[in-house]
């Protein structure tokens, strides 16, 4: 890949909200506010004020969620191409694979925020169990204490990197789990989720989300676009549609698919949205920083330097 090639635009999902998140974007580009103003029509929800002011509770339960983090990197998105910038690739976290998809000029707007709205609330009605991410203990090992448990239904959920597995299920099964993890040597901690997202628990909402995904219209992808469930870079609609289908239940292969995209020549890369948990992620993925520079677009240091001088890759 080339210099200009070698940007990769990452999107993250549920966890990486704040209040306040896309205060900068809002005040230097009116766009947002039209891009907030539909995805509260898909939603029926006040998302811009929930946003900005909270209460948190609020903003954290999934139906509010989904939408807002979506809408808010489709603004990015939009932001980033209104000055001249284009991604060579393209990949998100769980929720997030909406966002790239929109940014992979797959979906349009009104199809990724009608299809957000409607992931959000099914979820949010499916909710129950619960999500826990440990460090420090092999994934085989791990799989191998699923595959044990008695207790209820849990899975591996989220393979966020070499030393971070992310399990989902029934909390009688999580709470079983974390003495077993931590006499590994392991350290767990409880995510602030609603539910077992990634696994077979919330198999009502990709269900009835189906019907969805069925009725947007997906394009073929403008830049190399890697999906969740394969790691792999994916260029079919319709085999991209599919694999939207099962993306609810099923797991994040997630440092693969940044692996994947790094051993392609991708050296830079851009947090499409709020927070640093991609960044982090990205440190725990590679030993050597050298390696790659990743950088967070919700800054107003960043957004300054953009809309004015073009001042970033």
């Amino acid at each position: 890949m080339s210099s200009q090639s070698s940007t990769a635009w990452l999107f993250p999902g549920q966890g990486s909200q704040e209040i306040g998140m896309g205060r900068a974007l809002f005040s230097a580009f009116p766009k947002a506010e039209e891009v907030f103003e539909l995805a509260e029509e898909y939603s029926g929800l006040p998302l811009r004020t929930v946003s900005q002011r909270g209460p948190e509770p609020t903003l954290i339960r999934t139906d509010y969620l989904q939408p807002t983090l979506v809408a808010l990197s489709v603004a990015f998105v939009d932001f980033l191409k209104a000055h001249g910038k284009q991604p060579s690739v393209v990949a998100g976290h769980s929720l997030g694979e909406l966002s790239a998809l929109y940014a992979a000029d797959v979906l349009s707007i009104h199809d990724v925020l009608q299809l957000a709205a409607r992931r959000g609330r099914l979820m949010s009605q499916a909710a129950s169990g619960g999500m826990l991410a440990v460090k420090d203990v092999g994934i085989d090992r791990i799989e191998a204490l699923i595959q044990e448990c008695q207790e209820g239904v849990v899975v591996a959920a989220n393979f966020n990197s070499p030393n971070q597995l992310v399990i989902s299920g029934e909390d009688s099964a999580l709470d079983a789990m974390v003495p077993r993890l931590s006499s590994c040597g392991g350290t767990c901690v409880r995510l602030n989720v609603q539910g077992a997202w990634h696994s077979p628990l919330v198999s009502s909402a990709a269900e009835a989300f189906r019907t969805d995904i069925d009725a947007a219209t997906f394009n073929a992808p403008t830049c190399k676009l890697f999906m969740g469930m394969t790691a792999q870079c994916e260029d079919d609609p319709e085999r991209i549609r599919e694999l939207l289908k099962s993306q609810i239940c099923s797991p994040v292969r997630w440092f693969e698919l940044v692996q994947a995209i790094a051993d392609l020549g991708a050296t830079h890369f851009l947090e499409c949205g709020p927070g640093k948990v991609l960044k982090g992620l990205m440190r725990k993925i590679f030993d050597d920083s050298n390696r790659y520079e990743i950088q967070g677009v919700d800054n107003s240091k960043f957004i300054r330097d953009l809309a004015t001088n073009g001042a970033v890759r």
